[in-house]
Formats: structure tokens, sequence, C-alpha cells
């Protein structure tokens, strides 16, 4: 795009530096912050996001212009974003250093991209401030998966009369419609495939036997293979 933009590049560049020393490491090179970047101007928002990600923060000001009051308004930005950014390792390097006079005292040091003037140096700073941040990070702990166990249900009584009690199994039925066909049918397959219809066939349970679960009553109808009885789906039989 060609206009009156402070820059136009929409979206960071990333790439690897090569071995400085021992490191290795990546720099994402964010395109310029304007003043309400941190409200969303100029795209700040998304770049700003980029910004959280990296260890370590080079201020990149252009030495030709007017470093010291852009320099402020590019660190208010990122402070204003997230205040733990103003924390982190920094640099400032000072920019066009084959154009102007590098003798401004704001920048940790200064560089040329046409006579490569400082780069060496810069990468190497850069090493050290990304080795020295992930030094002073707090041990990572192993990641962890939690899974919730299963809820336990409890079968009970006899002689044609039996009550299955448990949280997850008196939820299901809570939360079902009975009215509805497909409902039903849903809720026997998931007292199908959680055991529940299995345990009532190991506790005595035969087909007709009125099985209780929270405030509702069923004719207890095993699937086809389950005591190799016909049928399927559980009938309402009342409260």
């Amino acid at each position: 795009k060609i206009a009156d933009y402070p820059f136009t590049t929409l979206s960071p560049n990333v790439g690897v530096a090569g071995e400085w020393g021992d490191e290795r490491f990546v720099v994402a090179d964010v395109p310029g912050l304007i003043e309400g970047a941190h409200e969303g101007r100029g795209l700040g928002l998304t770049f700003l996001r980029h910004v959280s990600r990296c260890r370590v923060l080079l201020y990149v000001v252009d030495l030709s212009g007017d470093p010291g009051p852009n320099l402020a308004t590019v660190r208010s930005e990122v402070t204003a974003f997230d205040a733990e950014l103003g924390t982190r390792r920094s640099l400032v390097v000072g920019t066009k250093a084959d154009l102007a006079d590098p003798g401004w005292e704001g920048a940790d040091l200064v560089v040329s991209g046409v006579t490569g003037q400082g780069v060496a140096e810069l990468a190497e700073r850069l090493a050290g401030e990304v080795a020295a941040a992930k030094a002073e990070e707090p041990p990572r702990s192993a990641f962890v998966v939690m899974r919730p166990g299963r809820e336990p249900f409890v079968v009970s009584g006899d002689a044609g009369r039996y009550r299955v009690s448990g949280p997850r199994v008196e939820r299901w039925v809570e939360e079902t419609d009975l009215g509805d066909e497909g409902a039903v049918a849903a809720l026997q397959r998931r007292f199908i495939k959680s055991g529940v219809e299995r345990r009532l066939a190991e506790a005595g349970a035969r087909r007709g036997d009125e099985v209780s679960i929270g405030g509702m009553t069923f004719e207890f109808v095993p699937e086809p293979s389950r005591l190799g009885a016909g049928g399927g789906g559980a009938d309402e039989q009342g409260a």
C-alpha cells in the first residue's frame, strides 16, 4: 500500500537467528506501533499479542527521526497493553546510523542496515539477553492431564423392584425429556454404555421389573443381547 502511513507492514516476520555462542533463538520483527495501538489502532492489538510472546524486547528507533519521543510512545503502548511487558529484558537500538548522528544517548547500541555497522554486535547482545531471560524463568512443572473419574453408581433391590443410585445417572434422568422418544432412546444408550443395564441384569433384574432412578420409575427392558430377551428402550411407568 502507498499512502501517508507510519509503516506499511501488515504482519510480523519471524525468523531464526543462527548460532551465536551457545544460543539459537527466534526473532519476531513486529511492525511499528503507533499511538493508540493498545486500543486497536493500526492493527496494534494484533501486533502487541505477538510482542507478549517474546522473552526479550528490542526497541528499534530511527535515528534520522525524533528518537526520544518515538521510543517513549512505543514503550507507553507496550506497557498500556500489558504492564508486565515493561519488566522484561529489553534493548534499545538506533537504526540508520549511516544517515544520522549516532550520538543519541538513549540507545544501547546503533546499527546500519546499509553498512552493516553494529549488526553482529546486536546479534551477540540479543543472544546474551535471551540466554539470561531463559535462566531467570522458573522451572516448568510436568504437564499433567486431568481426566474426570467415573462417578460410581449403586444397584440395590430384589423381587422385581430395583433402584439405581448415583449423581451421574440421576443427573441423566433429570436432564432427559421423557416425553421425547429420541431423548429416551439416547438415555437408554447411556445406561448401556455406562454399564447400568449390565449391573441390573447381574443383580437379577428381569424384563418388566421396576427400576427407580432419581424420582422416576422405569420398566426394565434390556437390549436384545441381554438375557436373551427382545425389545428395547425404557418406557416410563410413573414416579
